[in-house]
Formats: C-alpha cells, structure tokens, sequence
C-alpha cells in the first residue's frame, strides 16, 4: 500500500518493512532526494542520491561511460534495492573499461560501496567519440521510468 502525506512517500508490507523519499535542500542549495529505510525496526544508512555524493562516490573510479547523464529516481531505486539485501544485476563494461550497460546500477553500487558485478560488454564504434571518464556524469532530475 503507498500513502503519500505531506510530500513522505511510505510502502507498508505487513508493517515490517517500510521506506521512503523525502526531498531536502543540502549546503549548497541544490535539491536532493535521501533514501532510507528501516526493516524490522532497525534502520538502514540514509544515502543522497545529489550530483555532490554521486560525484564523491565516482571520484576514484577508472570506468569510463558514453552516457552524460544519470537519473536520481533510478539511481533511488538501485540503492533502495541494494539496502533490502537484493543483489544488482551484472554491468557491461567493454575491455576498454567503458559502461555500456548499467551506469545507475555501477552509480548506486558506488554509493552503497556494494558494486554489482562486471560481465563482458561491446560498445559500437559509433559511440566512441562519446566515452568520458565516469567522473564527468552529471545527475538528472528526470524520472526515466525505470523499474
């Protein structure tokens, strides 16, 4: 059941489990989202998905990506995925070290510090003249409807 009171977004099941969304202004005036959630009583880490954590949590890697962009809701859903104990599926990244599929999942394996797995991916040649390093992703307020 999804109850929506004053902006707070709650799923109940069987009263054990809930999470939710809360939107917030950070230090430096950007909007982010924090999730968390609390199962059985014992609440998890609350993570920002905002472009300053997604930029920190990146900082380090040496994976590169064609897509400039992430989408915070998706990014909210892998890490609410990730902290109910459920397990992200595999990315693709070529042998060149470019993501080509999976940035959200790789973005909210970096946040959580639980990185799904890496599997053998090709990108096409057209895309190369995209390739940043994963550093440059910027994130997105737009839902991009993944589930």
């Amino acid at each position: 059941m999804n109850k929506l009171i004053n902006g707070l977004e709650t799923d109940y099941l069987d009263g054990f489990h809930y999470k939710f969304t809360n939107i917030r202004e950070d230090e430096t005036g950007s909007f982010v989202r924090n999730v968390a959630s609390k199962i059985g009583g014992a609440a998890t880490t609350t993570i920002a998905v905002s472009q300053g954590a997604v930029t920190k949590a990146l900082e380090n890697s040496t994976l590169k990506t064609t897509q400039a962009k992430v989408s915070d809701s998706m990014v909210e859903r892998y890490v609410q995925m990730i902290q109910d104990g459920n397990t992200a599926s595999p990315i693709k990244v070529t042998v060149e070290g470019v993501i080509v599929d999976g940035n959200h999942r790789y973005v909210a394996g970096q946040l959580t510090g639980v990185e799904p797995e890496i599997i053998p991916g090709t990108m096409s040649p057209s895309q190369t003249s995209k390739v940043v390093p994963i550093q440059e992703t910027k994130v997105s307020s737009i839902d991009w409807g993944g589930k």
